[in-house]
């Protein structure tokens, strides 16, 4: 009998090993078979503070100590800001250069793994990814929305994996409500931004507020919380968060706090901003002389220009989603050759790091 019973169990587990999968350290699972190939074998090690972990491989270490000086003051600045501090050990992997975090298995498992090419996600519970692209503003930047984001998911929706998918079936929070806070605390109101929201208002892309995704909610958001923040003070965006942590509902941490409905709000900020920008735009006009330049593709990258030594040509490079291109323009005839293409378009973070492109002497 107990004979039978081995066979049993034995069968049992050959059958079932068809859909054998591992679980990673995160609670997610992954198949076997699935991994991302890998050019170089890494060797880790991390060094320990008294609030979070700093991990790096080889040639890494300078970078890993940069993060942690920098995580140390980024820290209690958001923490500060919020007034929240974060109850669980933040853990930072640092890759030297993208294509190296392009190799890992962040970001494989999705419900459509053989899609899912990597290099888009960079947090996963209280676990952050960085990568180098050789400019440490943009580096910075990660750090600190990675803080932000890390703080404000266990601040609205608790610490653990099961508190995480409890809250977060019970707070409904529009795309534009957690992005754009992220983007307001992590990145200064600079020129880009402002032109960004400023062709989202005057185009009208951004009337249906509520509805916008990606990098439209992200702007809009940033905008939204700068005018809460320049109209009642940035001291009341703490109140509103807790507010609507309570009630499971965005629109009564406004109404609350502030007095106003969202809808109201929403219309106050379109006016704020449109009024703004009508002004500018009157005040502003065209040369009266020379042509207009032709519109770039807003969708394309244009960088490394480089113009030949006797002034003839003009090189740059274009990347559009990840495909670069090496063009040549011709001063002269005002005509344009493209004389190298790689890579395919994917919806990735692209790397800007390269090619590089440098004119001989000769202009040849």
């Amino acid at each position: 009998m107990r004979s039978i019973r081995r066979i049993g169990l034995l069968l049992f587990l050959v059958l079932s090993s068809a859909g054998l999968s591992a679980q990673f350290y995160n609670g997610m699972q992954m198949n076997f078979g699935k991994n991302r190939v890998q050019y170089n074998n890494r060797y880790w090690k991390y060094y320990r503070f008294d609030r979070f972990d700093v991990y790096s491989y080889e040639n890494g270490t300078d970078l890993s100590l940069y993060v942690a000086d920098f995580v140390e003051k980024e820290l209690a600045l958001i923490e500060r800001f919020f007034d929240y501090d974060i109850e669980r050990r933040i853990i930072f992997l640092t890759y030297n250069k993208l294509s190296d975090f392009r190799q890992s298995n962040i970001g494989l498992v999705s419900e459509a793994e053989e899609y899912n090419i990597g290099g888009t996600t960079q947090i996963i519970q209280n676990k952050v990814f960085l990568y180098f692209d050789g400019d440490h503003v943009n580096f910075e930047r990660q750090i600190r929305e990675a803080i932000a984001k890390v703080l404000l998911t266990e601040m609205m929706f608790g610490k653990g994996l099961r508190d995480n998918l409890t809250s977060s079936t019970m707070i409904n929070l529009p795309e534009w409500y957690l992005e754009g806070l992220i983007s307001f605390v992590s990145n200064p109101w600079d020129y880009e931004l402002e032109n960004r929201v400023k062709d989202g208002i005057v185009s009208g892309r951004y009337s249906k507020f509520v509805n916008l995704q990606d990098a439209d909610a992200r702007y809009a958001g940033h905008s939204f919380w700068k005018y809460v923040a320049d109209l009642y003070g940035a001291s009341i965006i703490p109140q509103i968060l807790y507010i609507t942590k309570i009630n499971k509902n965005a629109e009564s941490g406004f109404l609350y706090v502030l007095g106003s409905r969202l809808k109201e709000l929403s219309i106050d900020w379109t006016a704020y901003y449109l009024g703004l920008y009508t002004s500018l735009e009157e005040k502003a006009g065209l040369p009266e002389q020379g042509e207009i330049l032709k519109r770039p593709n807003k969708r394309r990258v244009y960088q490394n220009i480089k113009i030949s030594p006797d002034g003839q040509f003009v090189a740059y490079v274009t990347n559009q989603k990840g495909q670069y291109k090496i063009w040549i323009h011709n001063e002269t005839t005002d005509k344009q050759l493209r004389i190298y293409k790689r890579e395919q378009k994917l919806d990735q973070i692209n790397d800007y790091s390269y090619p590089e492109i440098a004119w001989h002497p000769s202009s040849q």
